[in-house]
Formats: structure tokens, sequence, C-alpha cells
């Protein structure tokens, strides 16, 4: 509306100019082709016309004009940007003679202003406004008095799918009190959308640093809003204060801009609202909304460096009524990765998400007892924490959740170049699971420990960090120091995984190269009782294991001792110990040069099992010697009696019902107790052979 305002007041301003020009001039039918001649020039050539023009030789000095029409661009829906039936204004000569434009009062007989933007950005009213950024607040006319007969201003908006239709009209309330009186209608997005505004006489508005005092009512859909107050440097508002209400007696929809709608709970909310300039100030926040109640006040001043401050208090929030968390799983299903951010490494990534801060002051003081998410609930919510000269500083950010609690402090220089600082973290008994739900992650295990990580330019390194991490639910537990080292992280520690106990000694690359889309080294043993795997190669984003190429090693008395531990079924043989070098990426597993012993056989070759799509696995194997006797365990039980080669038991091979096989075998010497084989060849299509291996 203020945008509105100062267009119709630069329209008309230019207006009455070029009469009075006309008027000291001549009165005739050349003087009006010239003041038409001049708009359309300000218009971009636009067809200007002027009906009649009469000059009111006198004291004051009164102009006439009728039948005026200023056109709009072609693509624009109505064919006039102005359409005025009649305008009267009385000038004072004195002042004229001084070359000061005074007018005593202007009438307006049925004036149309009708406003178009397109969705491209382009308006009708452009010409009229080149310089949007002007801080000037002087209206180009201020009469003493304004009179208009039944006005009426249209907007229309494409990007913002808006229609707006204003009936303005100026009111005696006796004794020579004059009212505005503005009653709108239209919708936006499809809700309807209604304005009711009461205001002194309007050239009372146009008073420079005057107080205009004024009512506005509105309603968009179910919400409702409502100021009482004054306003100075009008059009512009460049002063506010008065009372804010606004309500909505039950559920809403919010107007959607870059993302879908999201609903809101019925809800009362109250605020003095003030504006000084670029400095606006919500004072005296009271918001209320089913069983939430939360106070407080918000500050934000828009000048050279932006600042914001917010000191909010509550006792429950929440999110889910208020369509948050359909809003934010929205964002991250649609938004598009970053193409740069997979060659950022973790400290890069952290001084993008933070570097727009460098712009900005700020303090934060929040309080919450309860937060309720998804099917999650953080209790004790408190954070505090404030941010100048590129510094951010947290003083204290705390949640708990049931018996977990999480605490954090730290500060970070902000820097063009580099990001820098300190972080603390202290976690108790956190559930992941509970806490990350609502976001995808909902089988997730509690964390525990003290975390404490350094960063420099170009660096990060962690000191006395100890984490433990326990998902019952798929039996699992993690144990770990984590210590900075001059190449990257030494991780020690214990786990157990079905109840199998096992202990890692590993040295990875540095903490600040986790998150590349490079190769992550990682070199060390892991140990589960007897069994010992050694690794040596890199893995690309650790986190979601895309990509991975190891040299292991891998020994102990028996395959069949990992079943429990990796949910496979592994054949029971003598001690054994093989090698290679596993390569996994783009969903396909390799494990190339095998090389592999046990008792007195051997076994070579590669490996391949594809998860794109149906699972495909090919297997290309050669054996110098296999002797029968080493496909059990020693201490196996078998039948004395019992000359065969194979046992009859199921193979157990249930689980490759749903993939393919190309399986090649070679052995050059197959020995038996009683059947010694020479040069032994399989070459077999899975589907060929599937029936045979299961029954």
């Amino acid at each position: 509306m203020a945008k509105a305002a100062k267009i119709i007041a630069i329209l008309l301003a230019a207006l009455v100019l070029l009469m009075v020009i006309a008027a000291v001039l001549v009165q005739t039918q050349w003087a009006r082709e010239k003041i038409e001649d001049k708009l359309s020039q300000r218009l971009d050539g636009r067809a200007v016309e002027i009906g009649s023009l009469e000059v009111d030789w006198g004291f004051p000095l009164g102009v006439n004009v009728g039948d005026v029409e200023v056109a709009n661009p072609a693509w624009a829906e109505h064919p006039y940007m102005l359409k005025l039936d009649a305008m009267q204004a009385k000038l004072e000569v004195g002042a004229l003679l001084t070359g000061d434009l005074r007018l005593q009062s202007l009438e307006l007989d049925q004036p149309e202003i009708h406003l178009d933007r397109q969705a491209d950005g382009r308006s009708n009213w452009a010409a009229l406004t080149p310089d949007e950024s002007s801080s000037d607040s002087t209206s180009p006319i201020q009469p003493d008095i304004i009179r208009i007969q039944n006005g009426r201003l249209t907007y229309r908006d494409a990007g913002l799918d808006a229609e707006v239709t204003l009936d303005i009209a100026t009111t005696d309330n006796g004794a020579g009190q004059r009212q505005l009186s503005i009653e709108g209608s239209g919708n936006v997005q499809g809700k309807p959308l209604t304005l009711s505004l009461r205001g002194e006489p309007p050239a009372q508005a146009l008073a420079s640093d005057a107080p205009y005092a004024v009512t506005l009512t509105g309603q968009l859909g179910e919400i409702q809003a409502r100021f009482s107050g004054e306003a100075k440097q009008l059009p512009q508002l460049g002063s506010l204060n008065g009372r804010l209400t606004v309500s909505a007696p039950d559920s809403a929809e919010l107007m959607a801009f870059d993302h879908p709608a999201i609903d809101i709970p019925a809800f009362d909310f109250s605020t003095r609202l003030k504006r000084d300039g670029p400095r606006w100030a919500l004072e005296d926040i009271d918001l209320k909304t089913g069983e939430s109640h939360l106070t407080g006040a918000l500050t934000l001043d828009k000048g050279d460096t932006p600042e914001l401050t917010v000191r909010m208090q509550g006792d429950r929030l929440d999110l889910n009524r208020w369509g948050v968390m359909r809003l934010l799983s929205v964002d991250s299903n649609d938004t598009p990765a970053d193409a740069t951010g997979d060659q950022q490494s973790l400290q890069q990534r952290a001084q993008k998400l933070l570097q727009p801060l460098r712009r900005y002051r700020g303090e934060v003081d929040l309080s919450l007892d309860k937060l309720l998410y998804g099917d999650s609930v953080l209790s004790d919510i408190v954070l505090k924490g404030s941010l100048a000269e590129q510094r951010l500083d947290i003083e204290r950010l705390h949640a708990a959740q049931g018996d977990g609690t999480i605490s954090a402090s730290g500060s970070f220089e902000l820097t063009e170049s580099s990001l820098s600082g300190t972080l603390d973290l202290t976690i108790e008994e956190l559930d992941l699971g509970r806490a990350l739900e609502p976001m995808g992650y909902p089988k997730l295990g509690t964390l525990d420990g003290d975390l404490h990580a350094k960063l420099g330019q170009n660096s990060a390194r962690l000191s006395d960090t100890h984490l433990r991490y326990e998902n019952p639910a798929r039996d699992l537990w993690i144990d770990v120091d984590a210590t900075a080292t001059e190449s990257g992280l030494q991780l020690m520690g214990n786990a157990r995984r079905n109840g199998v106990p096992l202990h890692f000694e590993l040295e990875v690359g540095a903490l600040d190269e986790l998150l590349n889309d490079r190769p992550y080294p990682i070199e060390g043993t892991i140990r589960t009782r007897e069994s010992e795997l050694t690794v040596d190669g890199t893995i690309t984003d650790p986190l979601q294991f895309s990509a991975a190429d190891l040299a292991v090693s891998l020994k102990g008395p028996n395959p069949a001792n990992l079943n429990a531990l990796t949910g496979l079924s592994l054949p029971s043989l003598t001690s054994y110990q093989l090698r290679g070098q596993l390569l996994w990426e783009d969903q396909q597993l390799r494990l190339l040069g095998l090389r592999a012993q046990w008792g007195e056989s051997d076994l070579s070759g590669d490996i391949r099992l594809s998860l794109a799509g149906r699972p495909m696995l090919w297997v290309n194997l050669h054996s110098n010697t296999l002797h029968t006797s080493d496909l059990k365990a020693p201490d196996t039980p078998t039948d004395p009696n019992d000359g065969r080669v194979f046992s009859d038991e199921s193979l157990g091979l249930d689980a490759l019902r749903d993939r393919d096989a190309i399986v090649r075998y070679e052995a050059d010497n197959m020995m038996t107790k009683a059947i010694p084989l020479n040069a032994a060849n399989s070459k077999s299509n899975w589907m060929k052979v599937f029936w045979w291996l299961t029954h």
C-alpha cells in the first residue's frame, strides 16, 4: 500500500505541475498537447489524453482538468494506468511567484489507478520510480486539504498470484474534520483478502514528519490482523508505533512462495510494533496457540551492518502443529546437492554455511521448556550466543531428552578466507534414533561422551575425545577414543556386535577431510577373539561408504567363528588366512587377487558381486590343491563308515534364490581319502545348477 501511495503521489504531482505551467503560459489546445507530450515522455511514450483544461484566475489560482487518461503498456490487463474524471487544484499565487508550488486544496473525482506487475518482475509503474532505493520520504505534493470521491485502485501481481481492489474516499466527520476511508477486497494465492483502513485527513499524511493516526484491519483466509497506532514519513512508512495483533480462530494455511504452503494452528499473537527508519522492533511479544505460550522481544536494525536481537522464552512449542516438519521434509528431498560442495572439506562446508553471518551482528537468548517435533520431544532448551566483529560466540547450547542431554559451547572466527575456533560438546545418553527419527533416521542408537575440537586454518584437531555408541536393536556398541596425530586421527577402542567382542586400532585421515568426495585414508587392525582383519587403503565418504579401495588380510582359526558377527553362513573349516584387494563402487563389490589357504588347500581368483538391480555374482576361482578333508573343521564329527565325498546336508542357499550367478572353479589336484582327482573343472551358470544345489 505504501508503494501504491507513492506512485499515486508522483503521478498526480507531475500532472499538477504541468497544469500550473500551462496556466502560467496560456489556456489553449496547444498547452494541453504540450502537457500530454511531457507526461507521455515521462511514461516511456505511452498515450496521454486530457479532455479539458480550465484556469480560474483569481486568489487562490484554480486549475481544473477533466477526462484524463494515461494508457498502460500493451501487456497490462487493464487499458489505463490512470483515469480521472476531474481534478481541481487551488494554488497560492504568492508562493507560486517565488517558485514554490503550494496547494491549498486538491479535489479528485472518480480517480482510477491500475497497477500491474508480471511474473518476470516488469511493472507498469517502473518509469515513475526509477530509484527504488531512494530514502527521501518527502511527498511531491502536500495540499492543505485533499478530497477524494469514488476513488479506486487495483493491483495485480502475477508473481504473487494476487489481485486486490481498493475503494478510496474522504468523508466529513463534522466540525471541519475529514477522514480517509479505504475498503479493499481481492485474493492472494486463492485465499480471499479484505482490508479496511481509517485514518486522519489525508493531507495530514503527506506532511513531513507529522504523526498520522491510522487503524488498519484485514483478513487473509482465516488469518486476521489489526494495527492501531501512528505512522510518519508517509507513504514510505518510515516510522511506525502501534499495537499489532494477528490471530486465526481455526487452523489456517500460510501463503506459499518458494516452498509449499504450510498449515498453522489456531493462534493469538500480539506485539507493539515500532519502526524508526531501518530499525524494526517487536516489543512485548505474546503468542498463544494450543498449550503453547511464548513471550519476548525481537529487534532488527537493517543498517550497514544488520543487527538482530532475539529474546524469547516459552513453555512449549509444537513444530508439528505449525507444519514445520513437512516443510523440512520437502527441503531435504527437493533441494539439489551443491555441485561444488562434494569437493569441500568438513571445515570448508562449515565455513560456507557460516560465511553469511560475517555481515551481521546480533544476540540471541532463547529458553524453551519443551520442543515437540515428529514423535520426539526435547526439553530444557537453552541457547545463548552473540555475533559481533565476525566472531560467533556460543555461550551455552543445551537440550535434554528424557535422561539424555547435549550441551555445547565454543567460539568461531569468521574470517573471509578461513574458519577457526573451538567447540566443546558433552553428550549424555542421547538417543539419536528418537532425536533424528523425524528427519528419517529412526534406527540409530544412543551416544554418550565428550568431544573437544579445535579448528585452525585448513586444519581440524580433536583432543580428549571419548565417545560411546550403543544400539541394542542391532546388538551393537562401540567405545572409541580419538586423538589427533600429525597425519590425521588415531581411533582406538572396543566394540561388540551380536555378542561378539571387537578391538580396533585404526589410523585415519584428518578430521576436516572426513566429508570430502575424495578417498579418505584408513589403516589398522580389527580383532575379534582369535580372528584378525588388517586393512590399508581408502574409503570415499566414510559416513555413506560410497566407495572403497582396500588391501585386506584376514586370518583366524575358523571362518564360521565370524558368522555371528557378520550374519553370514561361512563354512566351518580349519585355520585359514586370506588376502586380496577389496573394491566397492557404484553398487559393485569386487575382491581381486584373492589368495587363501587353509589346511593343505589353497584358493585364488576373483569375485565380483553387483547389487544394481537384480543381484548378480561372478566367481572365477582356482586351486592348486584341494583336500576334501579340509572342507570340514578338525573337530567336526563324521561317520567313519560314510565314504561319501560330500555331505547330504542342505547347503543353506535360500538367500541365493533372488539372485543370479556365474561360477567357474578349477582345481589342479583334488585329494580325497578314496578318490584322487586331477584337473577338476566346473563351469556353471547358476540358474542351471541351482535346483541341484538345493535339493
